[in-house]
C-alpha cells in the first residue's frame, strides 16, 4: 500500500487495530512502549572532521519492531526524487550527479539533524502522514524516540527524518524556484547553479530556522568552478568520478596485459601478478560505482588475461565499503597479518600512482586515523553494532 492508502485504511484503527494491520503483537507493542530506553545500546563514532557522533543503537523486542514499523508502513511512503540518504536505490552518487558541471556548488549542513526531531514532531507525522489518532500516535512516537528525540542508530530513523525534513524540501525548493538544483542526503543540503544563486543564501538560512532545523555556518561550502567541486564525497566539476587520467591508465594496462600477457606486464612494473589483479580489480569497482558499463567492459578485458583461480574480491570489497560508508556501518578485516575493526569514512584515489586507499577511523588495535590500502584488505565483514 502507497501512503495515501496506508493514511485511508489506519485512520479508524486504535492502537490495537493498528498493531494487527501492521503484523505487530498489541501486548507485545504496549510492554515495550513502556520503558523503550531499556532496549539501546550507546556508543560514539568519530566524526570525519572532528568530534564524535554519539549514536544510540536499538535492539532486541524493539529493534524487530522498529523493524517492521520500517517494513510495513513507513516504506509506503514515496521519497522525492530530491532526497538521496537512506533511500534504496539511491546513494551518495545519485546525489552527487543532480550537481555535474555547475558554475557554483554550495554545501549547507543541518546541525544536529536527529537530535532536531524531537517527538512532537514524530507523533505529528503518524497523525498526518499516516491518519493515526492521538492515542496512537503517541504509543509509536513512543517506540521510535529516545529522551525526545530521534537516536542514531534505530531502523527508523533516517526515514522519519526524511519524513520530518518535507517542509524544509518544500521551502527551500520555493525559494531556488527554475534554473537551480537541490537535493539532500540526510543532514547535507546542496545547492547549484550559476553564480547567482549564492545570493539566495540568506533566505535558504531563514527557511532552516523556519521549520525549526539550525544551519551549522561553519561547515557551509561555496565551491565555484575554479576549485575542486565535491558533493558528499564525490567531485562534480565536469562530470562523476573516476577522472580520465585514471580510466585512461586503467584501459592501458589491460591493453599492456592482453598484448605482452600479464607476467611480462607485472615484470615491467616490478609488482607481482597477484598484487597487480588486486589493485586492478579494486580500480575496476572504484569505477563501478559511478559508470557500471565501462566497469563491466573493464571487468570483462581483466578476466581474459586472468588465470582461472583468480576472483574479482576486490570488486566485492570496495562495494560493500561504499555499502558500509553509506549507511555509516563499521567493518572487520585483516590487513597485514592482523585483525583490524574500523569505522571507514572515504575511498580515494592516491593521484600520484592512482592506488586505491580508505580513510577510517581505527578502533582495533589502537585506536586512531588510519589510511588503509585496498590491495591489502581481505575478508571484510559488516559490523552492524558497538565493535566488541
Amino acid at each position: 500500500m502507497d501512503s495515501e492508502n496506508a493514511k485511508s485504511a489506519l485512520s479508524a484503527l486504535d492502537v490495537a487495530g493498528l498493531c494487527q494491520k501492521l503484523g505487530l503483537v498489541h501486548h507485545f507493542v504496549l510492554d515495550v512502549a513502556k520503558d523503550p530506553g531499556v532496549y539501546y545500546e550507546h556508543f560514539e563514532r568519530p566524526k570525519k572532521k572532528g568530534g564524535v557522533r554519539k549514536i544510540s543503537a536499538s535492539t532486541g523486542r524493539l529493534k524487530r519492531i522498529q523493524r517492521q514499523l520500517l517494513d510495513s508502513l513507513l516504506a509506503t511512503v514515496v521519497m522525492p526524487a530530491h532526497v538521496h540518504g537512506s533511500v534504496k536505490g539511491r546513494s551518495i552518487v545519485t546525489n552527487a550527479a543532480v550537481h555535474v558541471g555547475q558554475d557554483v556548488v554550495i554545501n549547507v549542513d543541518l546541525k544536529n539533524f536527529f537530535d532536531t526531531v524531537d517527538s512532537a514532531k514524530i507523533q505529528n507525522i503518524f497523525q498526518k502522514q499516516f491518519g493515526m489518532d492521538n492515542e496512537s500516535a503517541i504509543v509509536f512516537a513512543n517506540l521510535c524516540t529516545y529522551r525526545n528525540h530521534l537516536p542514531q542508530g534505530a531502523p527508523t530513523s533516517p526515514a522519519l527524518a526524511n519524513i520530518a525534513a518535507f517542509e524544509l524540501d518544500e521551502a527551500i525548493l520555493a525559494i531556488l524556484k527554475e534554473g537551480y538544483n537541490y537535493s539532500r542526503y540526510v543532514d547535507d543540503i546542496t545547492i547549484s547553479g550559476t553564480k547567482d544563486v549564492v545570493s539566495l543564501l540568506p533566505q535558504i538560512y531563514q527557511a532552516i530556522e523556519a521549520c525549526g532545523f539550525t544551519s551549522n555556518l561553519e561547515k557551509t561550502r561555496i565551491l565555484r568552478q575554479s576549485v575542486r567541486q565535491s558533493v558528499t564525497g564525490i567531485v562534480v566539476n565536469k562530470k562523476l568520478n573516476p577522472s580520465k587520467r585514471f580510466i585512461r591508465k586503467v584501459r592501458q594496462n589491460l591493453y599492456y596485459c592482453k598484448r605482452f600477457g600479464l607476467n611480462e606486464h607485472c615484470e615491467s612494473l616490478d609488482i607481482k601478478p597477484h598484487n597487480f589483479i588486486r589493485e586492478m580489480q579494486g580500480r575496476i569497482g572504484y569505477i563501478r560505482m559511478t559508470q557500471e558499463g565501462l566497469a563491466d567492459n573493464f571487468a570483462t578485458l581483466l578476466k581474459d588475461v586472468l588465470p582461472m583461480s583468480e576472483t574479482s574480491e576486490e570488486e566485492q570489497n570496495i562495494l560493500l565499503l561504499k555499502t558500509i560508508i553509506d549507511n555509516e556501518r563499521m567493518v572487520a578485516f585483516m590487513y597485514e597479518k592482523s585483525h583490524r575493526q574500523a569505522a571507514p569514512t572515504e575511498i580515494y584515489v592516491d593521484e600520484d600512482d592512482d592506488t586505491i586507499f580508505v580513510k577510517a577511523f581505527q578502533f582495533a588495535p589502537e585506536p586512531g586515523w588510519m589510511e588503509y590500502r585496498l590491495a591489502y584488505m581481505s575478508e571484510l565483514v559488516m559490523q552492524f553494532n558497538r565493535l566488541a
